[in-house]
């Protein structure tokens, strides 16, 4: 039961409750407006996948043998980030053997180009010409989509792990 300490931490965050025995999404069900409803659910989800998986790859970068330090959750100084389109960076990670910044996306499943682009925008933005980018995907979905991703992450110079390569590009 290896998800058990993942479930009891939903519990006790509010985002999971127990029925007699069975787990089932916080909704509220006394709510009566359906997109209330809605976005508590997209919340939920949320917060047991993308934060759960970005959550993962942070406790895999404190333990790292190749990034001495990190920075989570980065937007640009000085400007509202949906504005140029940078939204948030996940992380931002010194690796001192090359003296280098490395730009850390989390994704629980593949994105699309756009968003390798964008994580080459950041990277300029964030570390310039010597920074490097890092795509961490928690699974591949079906191996045509994880062959394009690969693909499009080598064409564009981006680092991609996926699933259980994630823990060594981590150096954890």
């Amino acid at each position: 039961r290896d998800f058990d300490p993942f479930l009891d931490a939903a519990l006790d965050a509010g985002l999971l409750c127990n029925v007699d025995g069975q787990l089932f999404y916080n909704t509220n069900l006394d709510e009566r407006n359906a997109d209330k409803r809605k976005r508590k659910v997209e919340r939920i989800a949320e917060g047991l996948t993308g934060k759960a998986f970005e959550a993962y790859v942070a406790m895999l970068l404190k333990g790292s043998r190749k990034f001495a330090n990190f920075l989570s959750n980065i937007y640009p100084a000085g400007q509202h980030p949906e504005e140029h389109g940078f939204g948030e960076t996940d992380f931002l990670a010194y690796e001192p053997v090359s003296l280098a910044l490395t730009l850390i996306s989390c994704k629980s499943s593949p994105p699309g180009l756009e968003h390798l682009e964008s994580l080459l925008a950041r990277k300029a933005k964030f570390g310039g010409l010597f920074a490097r980018t890092l795509l961490c995907v928690e699974y591949g979905v079906t191996e045509d989509r994880e062959q394009t991703l690969r693909s499009q992450c080598q064409s564009l110079g981006i680092g991609c792990a996926i699933g259980d390569e994630i823990t060594s590009a981590l150096g954890a």
